[in-house]
């Protein structure tokens, strides 16, 4: 026994298998290392499975509240009072723009948020939401009217650019922009025959919406998931939510079926930030009454209207040079009462909303 002990300690002494102590130990050492191994990648794929899991889940509940890339603050959604209008510019209103149910093409893609012109004028709130509108359109180089002075190529609409031959002989120029100190602006049905002169284009006033605010939600739902439809909303300030003001035109931005309300980018945002108003209450703004229909000037009938086409002030596009003569004109309207420049679409004068559609697009019907 002693000598098989002392035969162990030996290195060079083999066993009944034909191997050292030495070998023995480092096979030994080989399974158990090929083990922890064994066990690491079981633990890592366990890991990455849970991972997955629990990944897979997260998106399932964001899924039905609101994607987190676009939504962070899923909870600020719930506290917001779909009866009560609410500015762009919250915590709230911005995150129900991101929500991934808000139909927000022509925000975004649609590029009426890069295009917004903010109106010249106290009353061409029309004018700039045409112009917002038809430079959304991207509508081909050889419609739109001259770039400016130094930068010919790049065609821009502009509220100066804007009346070309066919708008003048709707409504001159002049007569919008110098009714603008008086206050009076455009009505919806020559709004919408301005659009006419450069893309296809309908409206509808307020009572012949069928349904009333629940076919202004169909009607917002197809023009905010068509390519090239944008629809421009003429309603009563106060009587849609805002604190305070009158008729305006702006166009409608996106509209939210979760919390049934649209986003109205106010063409003037010196005033007013985009805001968010229940639909109930932009159909009780847009059922309203334009006070052009009830302003006192009788002998100005259709049938004794001259309208002629005439050439903007201005010279050569130039703004500043545009606003100077502007301000020459009679800041009262008194050259306006005794000229024949009255709109002749006022014998209607119920505001309402109007469609403008690319060339090419879907029918252009409300």
């Amino acid at each position: 026994m002693a000598d098989a002990y002392i035969d162990l300690e030996r290195k060079d002494v083999v066993d009944e298998d034909g191997k050292t102590p030495h070998e023995k130990e480092r096979e030994a050492w080989v399974v158990k290392d090929r083990n922890l191994k064994f066990a690491f990648v079981i633990l890592a794929s366990v890991c990455v499975l849970m991972g997955m899991f629990l990944l897979a889940s997260t998106r399932f509940e964001h899924t039905k509240e609101g994607s987190p890339a676009r939504n962070p603050n899923i909870p600020i959604l719930a506290a917001i009072d779909p009866s009560k209008p609410l500015f762009l510019n919250t915590t709230q209103g911005s995150a129900l723009l991101r929500h991934h149910e808000t139909l927000s093409y022509p925000y975004f893609e649609g590029g009426l948020a890069t295009n917004l012109e903010s109106q010249w004028t106290y009353a061409t709130c029309g004018p700039a939401s045409i112009v917002t509108v038809l430079n959304a359109l991207n509508l081909p180089q050889s419609v739109r009217p001259g770039g400016f002075p130094l930068q010919p190529a790049y065609r821009y609409f502009r509220q100066d650019n804007l009346f070309n031959e066919c708008m003048n002989k709707i409504l001159p120029y002049e007569a919008v922009f110098q009714g603008s100190f008086w206050g009076w602006g455009v009505t919806l049905h020559t709004l919408s025959r301005y659009l006419s002169c450069y893309a296809s284009s309908d409206f509808k006033h307020a009572d012949e919406i069928e349904g009333g605010a629940e076919g202004l939600r169909q009607i917002l739902q197809k023009a905010m998931t068509t390519k090239g439809h944008y629809i421009i909303a003429n309603f009563h300030r106060t009587s849609t939510g805002y604190p305070r003001g009158g008729g305006h035109h702006s166009p409608i931005a996106a509209y939210s079926p979760r919390k049934d309300m649209a986003l109205i980018l106010d063409v003037a945002p010196y005033r007013y930030p985009p805001m968010w108003v229940p639909v109930a209450k932009l159909m009780e703004g847009i059922d309203t009454t334009d006070s052009c229909g009830e302003f006192p000037l009788d002998a100005y009938k259709r049938d004794e209207l001259v309208l002629e086409p005439r050439e903007p002030p201005g010279s050569a596009g130039d703004p500043l040079k545009f606003l100077d003569e502007l301000l020459e004109l009679d800041p009262m309207g008194e050259e306006l009462l005794t000229n024949q420049w009255w709109d002749p679409q006022c014998t209607k004068a119920q505001r309402g909303i109007a469609l403008a559609c690319a060339p090419g697009s879907e029918p252009c019907v409300l």
